[in-house]
């Protein structure tokens, strides 16, 4: 018996786990003129009608490595480059879209080498700022505090009127007045009634020591400001939560910590609340297979961690980066070897909370076209139509465009946790087939029919009636639906 049969005799005799099940990009973007390690990826924003690219090491103007950001548009089914975003006072080094972060009105990105000694430096633009859509520069925020090589703008955050800027190498004097270097600092931005944006808060570590890194990773959502320390006891890492009693008032809360924390497991190095639960990822931990780790609040506004989760796979860097949406959990591991090429190319993985709160895997997502090293799964973000996922070191082909970097838009990868449930249970005839197939559920749903070398053959939306697949040669195929691959058999008459 050949292999290929025999892949195909066990396909119909197991439902297809995630790990699986390949989701394909609708759309790939580069960097409209891409150089030489210009790294379009590093970082990624989306929302329902804007998307966001960092790529920290663009080079600008007269060759001078500044920073660029690249903002699109959603045209009817389509991202559109609509502008190439630049600080007017880029310089070499800069770093500027290291880190982004994006709402339909403004977009936020780090610069964290800005000036001449690294101090750095964040940057806002508005939608309208200079006319409709036109999306302009109007403020440059640096800490009332800053100094030299504090690398202020390395992590940025932005939720309605507030931004939350990480510098994690800013430092502290110990008791004795002694200095202590990359204890890190963040700080906490609030647009005022005439339209700019002030300093409203400074955030440390209660604990502070030489080389936590506090402020190498941050978030914030409504009374919760949450701020990364990975290099925290020689690279446990941990997290703090800090809360918001009045105006002005933030009082920390909590300290977080892996139920087992290990040297170089960097937990902290990402981050994400969302509706009170909290994703903490911990890439370096049992070298480099990464974990991510849950915490919930309970009823006395105690924070307990609840999950640990991984693939248990060596040199994964599972955890690299984390986002939430509602009930979905995407995770990057940008080292992930892809099981097809046998590259470590990368990958990202959706999770779907269930009814007792605990996150369950629900697909991969590995394109098809990634090559050895290209980090896909570095940065992501996710919307309820939605996600992003950043390739920073993607080669373009040519000499001149090693480590360019490239961005992958997926859709509909969020689905109705209702139509989950029952496709869980639903069953495809006939089949064999000849001309259509039939499903046994009533949702509609986005599908795809993938051959035996992996290729999308067919896709579309199942709403109650019959998918023709008479058109496609005689052979095995799988019915991706939901989180489920139905294998079927296609026979001529």
């Amino acid at each position: 018996m050949s292999r290929l049969l025999y892949f195909f005799l066990l396909l119909f005799f197991t439902d297809f786990a995630y790990t699986q099940i390949r989701l394909q990009p609708n759309q790939i973007v580069t960097a409209p003129s891409p150089t030489l390690r210009e790294n379009f990826g590093t970082s990624v924003a989306v929302t329902d009608r804007y998307a966001l690219v960092g790529a920290y090491r663009k080079q600008t103007g007269s060759g001078v490595t500044t920073g660029a950001a690249y903002l699109y548009e959603r045209v009817g089914s389509a991202w559109q480059l609509l502008k190439e975003l630049i600080p007017a006072d880029a310089q070499s080094g800069d770093g500027f879209g290291f880190s982004v972060d994006l709402t339909n009105d403004y977009a936020l990105i780090g610069a964290w080498g800005s000036g001449v000694d690294g101090r750095g430096a964040a940057y806002l633009f508005h939608r309208n700022e200079g006319g409709d859509n036109n999306w302009g520069e109007v403020q440059k925020l640096q800490a009332d505090n800053i100094s030299a090589n504090d690398r202020f703008g390395y992590s940025v955050a932005l939720e309605d009127n507030r931004a939350l800027i990480g510098a994690y190498q800013k430092g502290q004097t110990d008791d004795a007045g002694f200095p202590l270097f990359n204890t890190g600092a963040a700080y906490l931005f609030e647009q005022n009634s005439n339209g700019r944006w002030t300093e409203i808060a400074q955030f440390f570590a209660p604990d502070f020591a030489e080389d936590d890194n506090f402020g190498i990773s941050v978030d914030l959502e409504n009374r919760y400001v949450l701020i990364g320390a990975d290099g925290k006891n020689s690279g446990a890492g941990a997290v703090y939560l800090f809360e918001n009693q009045s105006d002005s008032d933030w009082m920390f809360l909590q300290k977080l910590e892996a139920s087992n924390p290990k040297t170089n497991s960097f937990f902290g190095w990402s981050l994400n609340i969302n509706f009170e639960r909290i994703a903490i990822g911990a890439f370096g931990e049992d070298e480099q297979t990464g974990a991510v780790y849950i915490f919930n609040r309970n009823m006395d506004n105690q924070w307990q961690q609840t999950q640990r989760l991984s693939v248990e796979s060596a040199d994964d860097a599972f955890g690299i980066s984390v986002n939430m949406y509602t009930d979905y959990l995407l995770i990057g591991a940008h080292q992930r070897v892809n099981e097809m090429t046998n590259e470590a190319s990368g990958a990202a993985y959706l999770f779907l909370e269930d009814s007792e709160q605990q996150w369950q895997p629900l697909q991969t997502i590995q394109p098809w076209d990634t090559a050895a090293e290209d980090g896909f799964g570095i940065s992501l973000a996710l919307t309820e139509q939605h996600a992003l996922i950043g390739a920073w070191k993607k080669s373009l082909g040519a000499d001149a465009q090693v480590e360019a970097g490239a961005a992958y838009f997926f859709d509909a990868v969020i689905i109705n946790t209702t139509a989950v449930n029952e496709v869980a249970t639903t069953t495809l005839y006939p089949n064999p087939c000849h001309h259509e197939l039939y499903l046994s559920t009533t949702e509609s749903l986005p599908f795809q029919i993938i051959n035996a070398m992996g290729q999308v053959v067919h896709s579309g939306i199942y709403a109650s009636k019959s998918i023709t697949v008479h058109t496609l040669p005689a052979g095995f195929y799988y019915l991706k639906i939901a989180n489920r691959a139905i294998p079927f058999l296609k026979v001529d008459e």
